[in-house]
């Protein structure tokens, strides 16, 4: 009997060796796809992570955003029919490995308080900002009382200190609080265009990027991390929220070496030193005046009153 071969013509349609990386029997597509989902997600649950206080636990954050993974992947390789758990494993592995170096990377750029702990210490309260109570405001002088002007200059080891802040520590009652006013913190390429900064409290307190590349501004007071703004080259200025009287730290995640500092004084006490480190005030009140001055370089500066008149 002679044997008759038969010849198919058409498409094979067996399957092909699966494409797929790293061993996880998925395709990089897909592995890009489930990695931004976890991305998101550690960004923006439970709360978008740029606008968290400085002292807000990430924990669950962090865990949830890996834990999402696991069961993302056991359902891709289950829908291609490539599940095993050596495929499993490969895929977990592969993800979280790459998850861990983009979210610590935007962890450390746009969480406040990033470069201190994911969680506060245990036992420590939330720090609140209390505005100062209404027996230590300020208040104007009433009519027909004396007032001064008080001048002076701020120096160190002798050479003149210029554009530093000076202002008075609780003064006695003087001249009126002039109309807030809108405090505009430029940063350019540079950085930032002083060491040191000033606004009252009723002043609208923004910060603006001028510059081609990425600024992270962080605010911080005594140490603890307060707010954080993004502050993306050619963005609309980023507000800062009314800050109570007192002395914070400005810096960027981005660039660590720039560093500033703002006074936020409750009164219209606040000056800024001229090239010849000289300052004065106007309508100041009769009393005992403590003198303040910063740089913004953590050296001490010393003041020398000209006189009052």
């Amino acid at each position: 009997m002679q044997s008759i071969g038969v010849e198919t013509v058409g498409p094979d349609l067996r399957p092909g060796p699966a494409r797929s990386s790293w061993g996880t029997g998925l395709s990089p597509p897909v592995l890009g796809a489930m990695l931004s989902c976890s991305v998101l997600l550690f960004l923006l649950w439970p709360r978008v992570l740029w606008r968290t206080h400085g002292d807000d636990s990430h924990v669950a954050r962090i865990l949830v955003s890996y834990l999402a993974i696991l069961p993302a992947v056991a359902i891709a390789l289950a829908w291609v029919r490539r599940f095993s758990l050596s495929r499993l494993a490969s895929g977990v592995g592969v993800l979280w490995s790459a998850k861990l170096l983009v979210t610590s990377t935007l962890f450390f750029a746009l969480a406040p308080g990033a470069a201190q702990s994911y969680a506060p210490e245990p036992g420590t309260p939330r720090r609140v900002e209390a505005p100062p109570t209404a027996a230590a405001s300020y208040q104007p002088a009433v009519d027909g009382a004396a007032l001064h002007q008080v001048a002076g200059r701020v120096t160190r080891e002798g050479r003149p200190v210029a554009n530093a802040i000076v202002w008075i520590e609780a003064p006695p009652p003087g001249r009126a609080e002039p109309a807030p006013s809108r405090t505009t913190i430029a940063l350019g390429d540079a950085g930032f265009p002083a060491r040191a900064f000033s606004a009252r409290s009723g002043d609208s307190i923004e910060l603006s990027n001028e510059g081609a590349t990425l600024h992270s501004v962080r605010v911080a007071r005594s140490g603890r991390m307060l707010a954080n703004h993004p502050l993306p080259a050619g963005a609309a200025p980023s507000a800062l929220p009314p800050l109570a009287p007192g002395l914070y730290q400005l810096s960027c995640a981005s660039h660590p070496g720039e560093r500033a500092v703002l006074v936020v004084v409750d009164h219209p006490f606040v000056a800024r030193t001229d090239a010849d480190g000289r300052f004065a005030f106007e309508g100041v009140g009769e009393g005992a005046l403590d003198l303040r001055a910063e740089a913004g370089d953590e050296r001490d500066v010393t003041i020398s009153r000209a006189g009052v008149r």
